[in-house]
């Protein structure tokens, strides 16, 4: 049976937009559910490791002053593309520069604190051939490794290019084709992302990779 795909405009669900001049662009659906139509200035923190951007509101006066745009807000401030993590996005399309509002429900308001924040998330690099050590990289990071484009297991290391020597050794790891990679230098926020990785992979399939350790 058909049924109609309703399509969602992005002013109707709670997002932060980062523009391509590296400004950001707060959802009219943020702006209204979380009444924040009234303030002019903001503060912005960055995460590196965590890739996350967050506002703190302000009622008294900051270098980050907001405009308002058709009931959304634009925070005037273009000191976000100097960081790499977000350099990387600005040339992407819009949809891939949106991103949901998260809400730590610690803080008790928009301007005690970090109330609000954007994950953006780790740039995965493409796939690249296993067998070939020449095409390893030697760096801190999270990985997920492939048998006939099926993911086979999933894990990290302060220096993946050492760690595939390692598989090598152990059985069954011989039959591994290819690999894809994300560079985090972090010990925790390397093993933050690993564990996002499984637990999404487990939710989608309902088990872990072939090659993870039930207790993983």
């Amino acid at each position: 049976m058909w049924e109609e795909v309703k399509i969602v405009k992005s002013d109707h669900i709670k997002a932060i937009t980062i523009q391509s001049d590296g400004q950001l662009r707060l959802s009219e659906a943020f702006v209204k559910e979380e009444k924040l139509s009234d303030y002019r200035y903001a503060q912005l923190f960055v995460d590196e490791d965590l890739r996350r951007i967050g506002i703190k509101f302000s009622l008294e006066i900051t270098p980050v002053r907001l405009v308002s745009i058709q009931n959304a807000l634009k925070i005037s401030s273009r000191k976000l593309s100097h960081f790499d993590f977000v350099k990387d996005l600005l040339h992407k399309p819009t949809h891939e520069r949106r991103f949901p509002v998260e809400i730590d429900s610690t803080v008790q308001n928009a301007i005690s604190g970090v109330r609000y924040y954007i994950s953006v998330g780790y740039q995965i690099m493409p796939k690249r051939g296993f067998n070939g050590s020449y095409d390893h990289p030697y760096c801190g990071g999270v990985y997920r490794l492939y048998k006939d484009s099926e993911v086979v297991k999933i894990g990290e290391s302060r220096n993946i290019g050492d760690r595939f020597k390692d598989y090598a050794h152990i059985p069954g790891h011989d039959n591994i084709d290819q690999f894809d990679f994300c560079r985090i230098e972090d010990t925790i926020a390397r093993k933050r992302y690993e564990k996002e990785l499984l637990e999404a992979f487990k939710t989608a399939y309902g088990r872990l990779p072939k090659y993870n350790p039930i207790t993983a």
